[in-house]
């Protein structure tokens, strides 16, 4: 892979055909594939949505529209099941792309328009019967010993705990605290503990490699014939660290955590200035068409 701090980008003609200079050698590639993070990327997790969401949308659909016609796909790459995913997709308006999305941290492939799903083949029965344990067994010890936090449900495979509301502790405390406490199942490679933020996150782990949004994108690339170099992934915590380090190029919102920020700045991706769905348009606009884009008026 070309690495990102090397690139210097040109936009021709009149869409996503960008070359790429690298020291040694000219490489022309074009950017096909947009993933994007959903939860405090696209929309934020808590809260009313931003003051000009609606008009952002309209403007990010524009931009899915204009991009599709030259066939490059956005596609979302969250750590939601597939239900989340579904209503995501029919509240922005994704469902005429018809393409696959990375669902729960990369365990499955989903196509919210035809409702059809795969999962990872990565995960081997006795994966699937492992976390059938986790779930069984250790996140009603978990839940018991953290009472600030409560299971997401609708998963699965993938254990997500998130703070219950009014709850002012960091997470990341409490990722350090469950990750300790199921140090023994790290250190056997059966799973993997991620924070994204909002949430703990518990993925499985397959023949050393962690099934996460990373390996999700990998195998997404590998079905659609993509190359990892023409992908760009736009997320905002460093659950979303994996899938930055394995795209072409790198990005994040506003709103993203000052270390996610500095992972983006020393991968020589783009920190937008603007939150949430505004910061996805903007990067899209000067990442693909370097153009500006236009602000909307309050």
């Amino acid at each position: 892979m070309v690495k990102k701090g090397k690139l210097t980008k040109n936009i021709k003609s009149a869409l996503v055909n960008i070359d790429i200079f690298d020291k040694e050698e000219d490489v022309a590639t074009m950017i096909r594939r947009i993933y994007v993070d959903l939860d405090n990327t696209l929309l934020p997790t808590e809260g009313n949505l931003p003051p000009k969401f609606f008009a952002y949308a309209d403007k990010f659909l524009g931009l899915v529209y204009e991009l599709r016609q030259s066939g490059v796909f956005v596609k979302l790459c969250t750590g939601r099941d597939h239900n989340s995913v579904e209503m995501a997709t029919r509240a922005l308006g994704l469902l005429e792309n018809n393409q696959f999305f990375v669902i729960e941290d990369g365990v499955a492939r989903f196509n919210p328009t035809t409702k059809v799903q795969f999962l990872n083949p990565a995960l081997t029965p006795e994966i699937l019967e492992a976390f059938e344990r986790v779930h069984r067994e250790w996140t009603p010890r978990i839940l018991l010993e953290f009472p600030e936090l409560f299971e997401y449900k609708g998963n699965l495979v993938v254990v997500n705990f998130e703070l219950k509301h009014g709850v002012t502790t960091p997470v990341e405390f409490f990722y350090k605290k469950i990750k300790k406490l199921l140090e023994p199942l790290v250190e056997q490679s059966l799973l993997e503990i991620s924070n994204s933020g909002f949430s703990v996150d518990i993925k499985p782990v397959a023949n050393g490699v962690p099934i996460n949004k990373a390996h999700g994108i990998r195998w997404d690339t590998t079905e659609e014939r993509v190359s990892l170099p023409e992908t760009l992934y736009i997320g905002d915590s460093m659950g979303d660290e994996s899938a930055v380090r394995t795209t072409g190029y790198a990005a994040c919102v506003g709103n993203a955590k000052g270390d996610f920020k500095a992972v983006i700045r020393e991968l020589g991706g783009h920190v937008s200035d603007y939150q949430y769905i505004e910061g996805v348009v903007d990067t899209i606009e000067q990442l693909v068409f370097s153009r500006k884009p236009k602000l909307i008026a309050s």
